[in-house]
């Protein structure tokens, strides 16, 4: 498994999903279901990715995630999400969009390499294949999505923000590909940038979580970006 860096750190959303190979993101119970909609903040991502791709924008930074890593075996992590859990759910949507977009381009190579890279662990037993674990009410459509199921989901499973946002992703990717290539579209989506917060086993998730999400509470994630861009150039004065 590769191991992740203890210490904040700015990174690519890609690579910090990449090099976390042999974990699973793990959206605990406390959190609040996935609520993003089409047509506000998923929307607003894809504006925001246009703007990359049209090069008004070198890159975009989407905020923080801050979690907790719990080993389960020697090859085998779990990261339990405190703050991040929507922006992380609606990247895994932009990618399964685009393996959805290969299956039907017989482009079986990057079919593979999201699969591999981004979407199962492979040596583990099947409760932990996939990279993403939403929470109760979210998984089951998302598990059809990731298992290839699309024809399956029907009734109230197409009303869930899960599915409304990966069509929504999907019909954005067949406006953009007649204009650019996939290259394009993946080489926009590593310049989206996060700041990876890992907490450590003293740290009480839950309190923090409850503390980033209460207003008035000092404690936000503007916060904590400040903190760490100051704690990384004060040394250097």
């Amino acid at each position: 498994m590769a191991q992740l860096d203890n210490s904040p750190m700015r990174t690519g959303l890609l690579d910090f999903i990449q090099k976390s190979s042999g974990t699973q993101f793990v959206i605990p119970v406390y959190q609040r279901n996935y609520t993003w909609t089409a047509k506000q903040e998923t929307g607003k991502l894809l504006s925001d990715i246009d703007a990359i791709l049209e090069g008004k924008a070198k890159s975009h930074f989407m905020g923080i995630i801050m979690y907790l890593s719990k080993s389960i075996t020697f090859s085998f992590h779990q990261l339990l999400i405190v703050d991040g859990q929507q922006r992380l759910t609606t990247f895994f949507l932009i990618l399964l969009a685009v393996r959805q977009y290969a299956k039907e381009t017989n482009n079986e190579q990057l079919m593979s390499i999201i699969n591999d890279q981004y979407m199962f662990n492979k040596f583990v037993d099947d409760g932990n294949k996939l990279r993403l674990k939403p929470l109760v009410n979210d998984d089951y459509v998302y598990q059809k999505l990731v298992g290839e199921q699309m024809e399956s989901i029907s009734g109230k499973e197409k009303e869930s923000n899960v599915y409304r946002n990966f069509e929504a992703i999907y019909n954005w990717l067949l406006q953009k590909l007649p204009i650019y290539s996939l290259e394009d579209i993946l080489s926009a989506l590593d310049k989206l940038h996060i700041v990876c917060i890992p907490l450590i086993d003293s740290d009480n998730a839950q309190q923090i979580f409850e503390s980033i999400n209460s207003t008035g509470v000092p404690l936000t994630s503007a916060d904590l970006i400040r903190n760490f861009i100051f704690s990384q150039w004060i040394p250097n004065f």
